[in-house]
């Protein structure tokens, strides 16, 4: 991964390359923004950079020794530390092919990406506690080849407590030469102690012009007119990733799409077994997908209430979703849209806390089938 490789940002790269010409380096930095912006990519980008032997005014050479091995990210000096599923004697190295493999082929990849890559199903990876031993025994060595031994955690809010306070000793008292860089979407989740002693790069979200620039330097660019990539832009949010999604017609978005029609379209005409039905069937995804169905669904009330303004900058729905919202427009009112998400934020925190899937989708059936049954009355949608 080079900066010429990341999508916009150009002001971000400047000052990390400005950092590291001027020898100004932070000990322990932690990138973070939204998924799909870039924060895993430009940390990675910013860990070649500081390591390359003839380093550009824009990019790494791409020639050197230091660089063939990032190419590769075997370099003896490069740290890997994500979460994973905790096996017999498992440790983050031993899915060192999963994680070269997923950034080689795609260094915008999401959390259900990895989830995928490990075999993680259902299971929540974290980080697990017992690779302190493992990373006390790197820091013995001494720096073998590269001006710094990078140390690159992707998703530090995931660390066991127990890591998590070792990682706060290492950076109160880094080891010489050594640099911390975390690339986190949560930063909320980090202990604060750790937050307190890190400077914070935060990585906004795309601009609409640069994802659409970043799709023409890949050549992804579809056999469809410039309005209509111009409209997936604007709904993929800033999120680079959520455009190649768009472009490829993601499956997953449309099944959960697809769940999400069956909810609002059953609270018109509620029966018992038809919700337990469908409430199964949720429980059987797994959990991030669960969630992200959620946080669909919460965006999708809000876009509800948007819709009737008749302004598309304002409104992120895609064309197969402004049927449905049409069909219930005016039923998500100024008066229930606060209720209605915050529904699906609650089932969020209890899918996250692994409450059963089936009570909790049951739950929040019956839940909405009350916020919305008024509206539906008096809209006619339903006796």
């Amino acid at each position: 991964m080079y900066f010429k490789d990341i999508v916009g940002l150009d002001e971000v790269k400047s000052h990390l390359i400005a950092d590291a010409r001027s020898g100004h380096v932070a000990h322990a930095q932690l990138f973070h923004g939204f998924e799909g912006s870039g924060v895993a990519a430009v940390a990675l980008a910013y860990a070649r950079y500081l390591n390359c032997l003839h380093p550009g005014e824009q990019d790494a050479c791409g020639k050197c020794s230091s660089c063939l091995k990032y190419d590769r990210l075997a370099h003896p000096d490069l740290i890997f530390l994500y979460p994973y599923i905790k096996g017999s004697n498992t440790f983050a190295d031993d899915y060192l092919p999963q994680w070269r493999e997923l950034l080689a082929s795609n260094v915008y990849f999401n959390r259900a990406d990895w989830q995928e890559a490990i075999g993680a199903g259902n299971s929540q990876p974290i980080i697990y506690s017992h690779e302190s031993k493992m990373l006390d025994d790197k820091l013995s060595y001494k720096v073998s080849e590269a001006r710094y031994r990078i140390i690159y955690i992707w998703q530090p809010e995931r660390m066991h407590e127990a890591l998590a306070n070792k990682m706060l000793k290492l950076v109160e008292e880094p080891p010489e030469n050594t640099i911390i860089l975390m690339a986190s979407l949560d930063p909320n989740k980090i202990i604060g102690t750790i937050m307190s002693r890190v400077q914070p790069i935060h990585i906004r979200p795309l601009s609409d012009a640069e994802i659409t620039h970043g799709i023409q330097m890949r050549g992804l660019m579809p056999a469809v007119g410039p309005e209509q990539v111009q409209v997936w832009a604007h709904l993929a949010r800033g999120n680079f990733r959520q455009m190649m999604d768009l472009i490829a017609g993601n499956a997953e978005a449309q099944e959960s799409f697809g769940y999400i029609r069956e909810i609002l379209n059953g609270v018109m005409n509620p029966m018992p077994v038809e919700m337990r039905r469908l409430a199964e069937n949720i429980a059987g995804l797994g959990r991030e997908v669960q969630v992200r169905l959620l946080m669909q669904l919460a965006a999708f009330f809000r876009e509800c209430m948007v819709l009737p303004m008749a302004q598309w900058q304002l409104t992120y729905l895609r064309p197969d979703q402004i049927g449905l919202a049409q069909t219930i427009r005016g039923a998500v009112t100024p008066q229930n849209v606060s209720a209605l998400i915050d529904e699906c934020n609650l089932a969020i925190r209890h899918v996250q806390q692994n409450v059963n899937g089936k009570m909790v989708f049951m739950d929040l059936i019956l839940r909405l089938t009350s916020q919305l049954t008024p509206a539906y009355r008096s809209l006619g949608l339903r006796q």
